[in-house]
């Protein structure tokens, strides 16, 4: 999300342009790390329209998915990623690991990037 700097300036350029602006995002994001939560304030005062047409999975199940995090429905959404072999669980930071880098190295992708997962007490 844009600082409320940033939509200070992005609104001027717009208004000495004399143009339209159509302003896309989601409220519930987190907000900049300068001062921020402009988007939610511009989209009370002037309107908004969610879309809830869901495009990038195709699947209706990974729809629900999908549907089920926006509405913090996380319990449902892990649910059917389990059912769906969507999620796997290790009980251990060894075993993470060890799954992790014999399921990328397994990938078609496996030369094309790393991931690296951390958790805050490390």
């Amino acid at each position: 999300m844009l600082s409320n700097n940033d939509y200070l300036e992005l609104l001027k350029v717009v208004k000495e342009n004399n143009c339209q602006i159509i302003l896309a995002g989601d409220e519930k994001q987190l907000t900049s790390v300068e001062r921020g939560g402009m988007f939610e304030v511009l989209a009370n005062k002037f309107g908004s329209h969610v879309l809830t047409d869901i495009k990038r999975q195709s699947k209706n199940w990974s729809k629900e998915v999908a549907r089920n995090f926006a509405d913090d429905n996380v319990k449902s959404s892990l649910l059917l990623l389990k059912q769906h072999e969507g999620v796997k669980i290790d009980y251990t930071l060894e075993d993470s690991m060890s799954r992790l880098i014999k399921d990328w190295s397994q990938s078609k992708f496996h030369h094309m990037s790393v991931d690296y997962y951390s958790r805050n007490k490390e």
